[in-house]
Formats: C-alpha cells, structure tokens, sequence
C-alpha cells in the first residue's frame, strides 16, 4: 500500500511545520530578485536570515548557493546590513530594541539614540523621541534622562518638524545597566 505525502514536516516534538508559502512571485531561476528581497526584509516580523529568505521564497537545492551570492552583492552594494542569520537594511532599528535616553527636545519629551548602532555602515544614529506616556502596563519609576529603556520603535510616516524619524514607546526601564 502506497503512502500518503505529508503536507509539512513533522519535528521532534510532533508538531507539523506548515509548508512554506509558495505564492509569492520568483524571478527566473527561483531566485528573488533584490526588489522581492527588500521588499519582504520591510515586512517580515522577527528575526530575519538567509533561511528565512530562503524558506519564504521557496529557494531550494542550488538555489540556496544563487541566493547567498545576491546576498553578498546587495551587502556589498550597501542594500543589506547585519551578518548572515540577521539581515536589515541599513538605517533601520528592530521593532524592540534597547534605548538610551540622552536628553529632552525644547517641548520637554524624552529624546533617546540607540545603544546598538554601526555609524559605519548605518550612518549616523537616529535621534528618537520617547513617547510621554508609558502603557499601562509600565512597572516602576518613569524614565529619565541617562536611564535605559527597552522600547517599541516604529518609524514615523513622514519625519518629524524637530526632525526624528522614530517614535519609541517604552516597554521597561532597564535596572543595573552601566552606562557610557
């Protein structure tokens, strides 16, 4: 008796991993193309990497060895920064990240930079404004200027008239941290 195909595949645990999206558009030869490849870096969640990549675009077998080339020329082109299990563009902040808050603007709201920041290949780092009102669920003292904070960073539609480019809300204020 013949067996059935499995839909995806099952690991260790047991749990089926669904199989991956195949209805995005490919270029010739199952290869994005770097449009398709910046395009799904801006609205991928999480952590993003060659395999990720990979396994969106359904690349496989000597595929891989293509898109790993493309890869490395859009880094060397400067389209793509990070090491080879996390990609980003250049200039761009995770969604959660770590903040330091380094002053307050003429209007009194907090002003932070990123503690994490390459100026080589990223290019000056962005001057973010902190939102004045911490969620609900914000536990312990309000954060000042020299404090930590671990905050969403979501980038503004357009750019600010004090010229941010990034809004931080504020998740937790980060104890024990040195600073400098």
């Amino acid at each position: 008796m013949a067996r059935r195909p499995r839909k995806g595949r099952t690991g260790r645990s047991g749990v089926t991993a669904p199989t991956p999206s195949r209805s995005r558009p490919r270029a010739a030869g199952g290869v994005p193309t770097k449009g398709e490849i910046l395009a799904f870096l801006q609205t991928a969640e999480g952590k993003v990497g060659k395999r990720e990549i990979a396994r969106a675009f359904g690349v496989r077998g000597a595929d891989r060895i293509l898109l790993k080339e493309r890869l490395a020329e859009m880094a060397e082109e400067g389209l793509l920064a990070g090491t080879r299990k996390r990609l980003r563009q250049p200039g761009r902040l995770p969604p959660v990240t770590i903040l330091e808050i380094t002053g307050r603007d003429s209007d009194g709201e907090l002003v932070a930079r990123p503690v994490k920041w390459d100026a080589e290949t990223d290019g000056p780092a962005p001057q973010i404004l902190v939102s004045a009102h911490p969620p609900r669920k914000f536990q312990g003292p309000v954060p000042g200027v020299g404090d930590r904070i671990l905050a969403h960073v979501e980038p503004l539609p357009e750019p600010d008239p004090m010229g941010y480019t990034f809004e931080a809300r504020p998740i937790k204020r980060l104890e024990g941290v040195a600073h400098g």
